[in-house]
C-alpha cells in the first residue's frame, strides 16, 4: 500500500502500490512535476479531512491540491484505458501523485511517457 501526503500533512491518502507510473507532458502535469499512478476511484482512501483540498478542473477531469502547502496530491479523470476510443460516459479513474510518498522507490517501477500535450 502506498501512503502519500502533501508536504504539511494536511492531505494524506492510501492507494495501491503501482506497478507502472506515468509521466505526462501536458502543460499542467509538466509544470507541477507529478508522476501519476492510476486505479479505480474506490482504491484511493483519503485518511484525513477532505475539507483541506482545493479542486482545479481545467478540462474533463479534476486535480486536487492541499489548501495549505499547495502540493498536488491526486486527481480524477475520464478512463482513457483504451487509447483508440473515447471513454465510456461516466467512466472515471483516480490518479495519485506517487511523489507524495517519499519512501516509495519509484526507480523500481516502469515509467511510461504520456504525450498529453498533443493527445488531449
Amino acid at each position: 500500500m502506498l501512503k502519500g501526503s502533501c508536504h504539511c500533512g494536511a492531505v494524506a491518502f492510501e492507494a495501491p502500490t503501482p506497478t507502472e507510473i506515468a509521466r505526462c507532458n501536458c502543460t499542467y502535469c509538466d509544470q507541477v512535476g507529478a508522476l501519476w499512478a492510476y486505479s479505480a476511484l474506490e482504491d484511493l482512501t483519503l485518511t484525513n479531512d477532505p475539507a483541506n483540498l482545493i479542486e482545479y478542473a481545467p478540462n474533463q477531469g479534476a486535480h486536487f491540491s492541499c489548501g495549505t502547502c499547495g502540493m498536488v496530491t491526486h486527481g480524477r479523470s475520464p478512463d482513457w484505458s483504451d487509447p483508440d476510443s473515447e471513454p465510456e460516459p461516466g467512466a472515471e479513474k483516480i490518479s495519485y501523485n506517487i511523489r507524495m510518498d517519499v519512501d516509495f522507490d519509484r526507480s523500481a517501477v516502469k515509467v511510461v511517457d504520456l504525450d498529453g500535450r498533443n493527445q488531449w
